[in-house]
């Protein structure tokens, strides 16, 4: 099945933000773990 260009762009452009949004999920969810062994590391 090939998709037209503008089909393949808006794909594109989907996958990014997918990506962008996973990423700063992760990096939410590891800089709350390093706050997290701070406390317990000067606790």
């Amino acid at each position: 099945m090939a998709l037209s260009p503008a089909q393949r762009h808006s794909q594109r452009i989907a996958m990014e933000q997918k990506l962008k949004r996973s990423q700063a999920l992760e990096t939410t969810e590891s800089m709350h773990l390093l706050v997290k062994a701070l406390e317990t590391d000067v606790g």
